[in-house]
């Protein structure tokens, strides 16, 4: 009986050291373990990553040609709506001034009441009916020039 007795005291001291070794041997496991977990979950963030960027990379591409697209279109528009104003409002009216009297140089005082008050209508002749005539003139040459 002394001997299990003996044999049972050596053995809650080695069975200790068992356990601490044991515990020690648990941890560099779980550690270990938890670095192997961990790497894996970095690996496929990195993956998951990569993959986001091509697909933004991709998106971005679509993207930027609908916007290259759209800005051609709104330029041709623009460019279309000036050239119709310039062609319908602008060139006409200089088409007018050159034709008619030049109104800077030209004075009336010397003239009787008479005359001043026939220049006066055929300065109204002139700028309601020949600019009415001369601008639809001017418009239909344009549009054959143009087209």
């Amino acid at each position: 009986m002394n001997r299990k007795r003996k044999k049972s005291t050596e053995n809650p001291k080695k069975s200790e050291k068992k356990t601490s070794l044991g515990t020690r041997k648990g941890r560099e496991k779980q550690l270990e373990q938890f670095k192997k977990e961990r790497e894996l979950q970095m690996q496929l963030h990195k993956i998951i990553k990569i993959q986001s960027l091509f697909r933004g990379a991709i998106i971005r591409k679509h993207k930027i040609r609908h916007i290259k697209e759209s800005y051609k279109a709104v330029n041709l528009v623009v460019d279309s709506l000036i050239t119709n104003y310039i062609n319908t409002n602008f060139i006409p009216d200089i088409l007018l001034e050159l034709v008619t009297l030049n109104r800077i140089t030209e004075t009336f005082d010397l003239y009787s009441p008479q005359t001043q008050v026939l220049i006066q209508i055929r300065n109204n002749l002139i700028t309601n009916v020949v600019k009415s005539q001369t601008r639809d003139i001017c418009k239909q040459i344009l549009a054959l020039f143009v087209d």
